[in-house]
């Protein structure tokens, strides 16, 4: 799992949709953390299997995340109320295809949302209420490295197409699997300098993409262990064959960069099977 801790506050006004916000009252290390959003990305495949949901939703808490985007979620899932209410989807209903994009947020997070836009199987944008800036979060799962270039070309046409309902001055961000790799080569005013792995095509074109709106990669500024770094394990990883990948990434608009506290990779989450990417 991916997880990022933003120095900024939920709103204590009320949202477009009418529901009000909690305040948080208490000691100074309570607003401390009220002025602060940990958000996530872990792709768990589906959520179709039986309990699936609840051990996210365990995990979640377990680790204090406020904001968690979930790749290749499914809209079949369990949705008792208590399951799924602060979830958001974006996909094909009843659709055979393996993929789709979904967040899902505490009950406090949800009562900031301003806006849900779900684009495709792809990507969703998703808008929170904030004290200064609002928080725009553009999920995505971008096409495998075996999928035709029109492919890609059509997925990052939609992350443009998203961006166009955001505004400059808002903090924005972009999150999940990129299926890219950037490398431990730093670029300046985009790639810091504790990138992993060596950057391939892919790669190159998220940086160039992060270089046209001014995105920073969050995931490679911060110095951590490598299994604080890497995002996906290969099936066929042993100790003598090391194959992992920093795949998953979140971008954060660069007049921005300084309130990103944190980014790393959480690999012990309590859910068997899954793929855990830091955030």
């Amino acid at each position: 799992m991916d997880s990022t801790n933003i120095a900024t506050a939920l709103s204590l006004r009320r949202p477009l949709n009418g529901s009000g916000v909690r305040r948080i009252s208490g000691g100074d290390h309570e607003q401390k953390q009220r002025h602060r959003l940990k958000i996530g990305t872990w792709n768990v495949r589906s959520l179709k299997q039986h309990g699936k949901l609840h051990n996210v939703i365990k995990e979640m808490r377990r680790l204090e995340i406020g904001v968690l985007v979930i790749l290749n979620g499914q809209e079949t899932i369990d949705t008792r109320p208590q399951r799924a209410k602060y979830l958001y989807y974006s996909g094909k209903n009843g659709s055979t295809e393996p993929y789709g994009v979904a967040v899902l947020l505490t009950k406090e997070t949800a009562q900031a949302v301003r806006g849900f836009i779900p684009h495709s199987n792809r990507s969703m944008l998703l808008c929170l209420e904030a004290k200064l800036q609002n928080i725009n979060i553009i999920q995505v799962y971008a096409p495998t490295a075996d999928k035709p270039q029109n492919e890609f070309d059509e997925f990052y046409a939609e992350v443009r197409n998203l961006l166009q309902y955001t505004k400059k001055h808002d903090i924005n961000i972009i999150m999940g699997d990129l299926n890219a790799k950037v490398g431990s080569g730093e670029v300046p005013g985009v790639i810091g300098p504790y990138g992993l792995g060596v950057r391939n095509e892919r790669g190159e074109a998220l940086i160039e993409f992060c270089q046209e709106h001014e995105l920073v990669v969050t995931n490679t500024l911060f110095k951590h262990h490598p299994r604080r770094l890497y995002t996906w394990t290969s099936p066929a990883h042993t100790p003598d064959h090391i194959a992992r990948n920093q795949i998953d990434y979140i971008a954060i608009n660069s007049r921005f960069k300084n309130s990103i506290k944190s980014a790393q990779t959480y690999p012990g989450v309590l859910v068997s099977t899954l793929t855990t990417t830091p955030l």
